[in-house]
């Protein structure tokens, strides 16, 4: 995914933050980015899909209307291989928009 946004000259970011256990840093991380110009978010998620909805509804709080891509990732049994989080991006709440983008590496 990096090499596909630097072959369009796309800037980006990265940062690892858990709606779990920081979800103070990830709201005042999504506010400064989106001060800085920040037009989409791409999370990764596991199991419930916190990040990808966690990140949604902090941009709607705030009044932007930025996309959110959920990438779910693929997890190992006794889970579902990803596809719980992927069920979790598609059946977030009315008002939470996510594009969820597939399973794992494959689906960037």
């Amino acid at each position: 995914l990096t090499e596909a946004l630097d072959a369009c000259g796309i800037s980006w970011g990265l940062s690892y933050i858990s709606a779990h256990r920081n979800a103070r840093a990830l709201r005042e991380f999504i506010a400064l980015s989106l001060q800085d110009g920040t037009k989409i978010f791409i999370t990764a998620a596991s199991m419930a899909a916190h990040l990808p909805g966690s990140t949604a509804a902090a941009c709607l709080e705030l009044s932007q209307h930025v996309p959110v891509i959920g990438v779910a990732l693929e997890t190992h049994p006794p889970f579902l291989g990803g596809l719980d989080a992927l069920l979790s991006e598609t059946r977030m709440p009315p008002g939470v928009p996510i594009c969820a983008a597939g399973i794992g590496v494959p689906g960037l």
